[in-house]
């Protein structure tokens, strides 16, 4: 079965050395008063997968000292600035620098496009520098199959935040990585670091790059799945299929399942694409029940019969690159394909 991978904006601001310098009014060839440096940092880039501060210095190159002096912040929709505009209080003396700080902070929204410095002054043109979002791994969930004795496996990267992230396949909800927890190639968290400018990417020692369609580790390559937010609802049927062992000595198992709108489900080897919801009563109360997504990726399945399971969920990409549950579902470590992928038909 072929793998269809997809992009997903989880942004890093790329702060690279922002530079401004605040020119005086063509007042005066002879007295250049003010001559304003703004300077954005830190150099490296920042991950957006939480609230995060950047720095920003004014200094005053000018010959006179600097008044009323303010810096605005504007930010693309899915990112809140922290103060929006402020002053820099007092005056600012000749070879001298004032230090702020302004907190950047993700909505939940797709955050893209620019945020814009803009530094003004009493006798000084406004001056404005703009720099960019730029894609990043952190936030993210990516995977793969490997065929190994007639069985497919299924791994995966769940990039945590900006530091950490998690190798294997997160079982029963998405993790939280503070430390190295993983032993050897082991499943667990581990380090990483990503290099916005060439993409490079370097996790648990493995070396490689943040793709346009994926990422691509040691030769390995890895799609990605879209991570559902809490109170999603799907209208999807899909097939998990697999086997086992070398023909002639092999066996293969196929499991159905059946997502609502309202939040029920149908779920075992006897429900297929032809099982609508009026029938799940006819099945056994432990191949059927409602369904809820919650926080951390969580899907949780309570049966009819009062047994709960709880796995992470993700939606493969369709064939329009976006998000789609009719192509695909992962669900833990197994890959439902739906009638949108042709997988089984």
């Amino acid at each position: 079965m072929s793998l269809t991978t997809i992009r997903r904006p989880a942004l890093a601001l790329g702060l690279a050395a922002a530079t401004i310098a605040l020119a005086p009014l063509a007042a005066s060839a002879a007295a250049p008063a003010h001559r304003l440096q703004l300077t954005v940092g830190p150099i490296a880039p920042l991950a957006l997968t939480g609230p995060t501060t950047v720095t920003v210095k004014v200094a005053n190159r000018g010959s006179r000292p600097a008044a009323k002096v303010r810096l605005a912040v504007r930010a693309a929709a899915g990112v809140t600035v922290t103060p929006a505009s402020q002053s820099l209080h007092g005056t600012i003396r000749v070879h001298k620098a004032r230090t702020v700080r302004v907190r950047l902070t993700p909505t939940g929204a797709a955050a893209v496009g620019p945020v814009t410095f803009t530094l003004t002054g009493r006798g000084a043109k406004h001056v404005t520098r703009t720099v960019k979002l730029v894609e990043g791994p952190a936030g993210r969930y990516f995977w793969t199959t490997t065929l190994v004795v007639g069985t497919t496996t299924m791994d995966a990267y769940y990039f945590v935040d900006g530091r950490w992230a998690y190798r294997g396949v997160p079982e029963g909800g998405l993790p939280s990585c503070t430390a190295q927890t993983a032993v050897g190639d082991g499943d667990g968290c581990v380090p990483y670091t990503y290099d916005p400018a060439s993409g490079a990417l370097v996790v648990g020692g493995k070396s490689g790059k943040l793709e346009a369609d994926g990422i691509d580790l040691d030769g390995d390559a890895f799609g990605e799945a879209i991570l559902a937010p809490a109170g999603t609802r799907y209208d999807t049927n899909a097939q998990y299929i697999n086997g086992f062992g070398i023909c002639p000595y092999c066996s293969f198992v196929s499991v159905g399942l059946v997502l609502t709108p309202d939040g029920q489900f149908a779920r075992s080897s006897a429900v297929s694409g032809t099982t609508y919801e009026s029938s799940f009563a006819v099945l056994p109360p432990d191949q059927h029940g409602s369904y809820t997504v919650d926080a951390r990726g969580r899907i949780r399945f309570t049966y009819a019969d009062g047994h709960v399971v709880t796995e992470t969920v993700a939606t493969m990409l369709g064939r329009a690159d976006t998000p789609d549950p009719t192509y695909g579902l992962l669900l833990d470590d197994s890959a439902y394909f739906g009638p949108s992928s042709d997988v089984g038909s």
